[in-house]
């Protein structure tokens, strides 16, 4: 914090001018420039020594302080663009208070975000700063992503986008709370949280697909030709 702490002794009035002063500090400057907090007193005396004495008191502001604010859609409504809105509140410290946030942006409030984490550093008119950080949520639906069509006997891996908790099922029941799983063939439902704290419901198909095999011909009985076009022999 810059300091900045400055008393100021007025104009002098009734008595006989000019007038000379005495801090308690032993200063006879006209004001006292930058001084640490406390109490200051000053004596101004006229050309005919007459005297009155002055207190000031310089005190600290309060603590800088910031706190940010996530504002979160309807669960009824799915972000299918960035969204998100989050807003950062300071008090304490001296207004006004300037704002920058880790995007660039400038105002106490910014929008069309997309889910993630958002510093901002504030700060006041003595240049006292504090930085927090606003994470920001957009309603996102349960995507699944993976492969419909795999060989008979093999398996896929399926994975959805972020969220907060996982619930994989099939018709054996609860497979996996992991954010990917390794299936087979089957239909599988996700119930997912997102970061958003919306509640959504997924399902996906894996279909079973007999893939192409190449066969080895073997000649078992002698006297038989299998001839290709290539004019190859058994």
């Amino acid at each position: 914090m810059r300091n900045t702490n400055r008393i100021v002794v007025g104009d002098g009035y009734r008595g006989t001018p000019p007038y000379t002063q005495l801090w308690s500090n032993g200063s006879t400057a006209s004001f006292q420039n930058n001084q640490p907090l406390g109490t200051y007193s000053v004596t101004l005396t006229d050309s005919h020594g007459c005297i009155d004495t002055a207190t000031a008191i310089i005190l600290s502001p309060p603590t800088l302080t910031a706190t940010t604010t996530n504002y979160i859609s309807s669960c009824d409504s799915i972000n299918t663009v960035p969204a998100a809105t989050v807003t950062v509140n300071a008090s304490g410290g001296v207004p006004p208070y300037m704002y920058l946030w880790s995007n660039g942006q400038t105002s106490q409030t910014i929008s069309n975000l997309a889910t993630g984490n958002y510093s901002v550093i504030v700060t006041d008119a003595n240049g006292c700063t504090v930085q927090p950080v606003a994470q920001a949520y957009n309603n996102d639906a349960a995507l699944i992503q993976g492969d419909t069509l795999i060989c008979t006997g093999s398996q896929t891996t399926l994975s959805t986008v972020p969220g907060t908790s996982f619930s994989w099922s099939s018709s054996s029941g609860v497979i996996s709370t992991a954010p990917t799983v390794n299936v087979a063939q089957g239909v599988y439902t996700l119930n997912m949280v997102n970061m958003a704290g919306c509640a959504h419901t997924g399902s996906f198909q894996v279909n079973e697909h007999v893939c192409n095999t190449i066969l080895n011909l073997t000649c078992l009985l002698q006297g038989i030709t299998i001839t290709d076009k290539c004019n190859r022999y058994c």
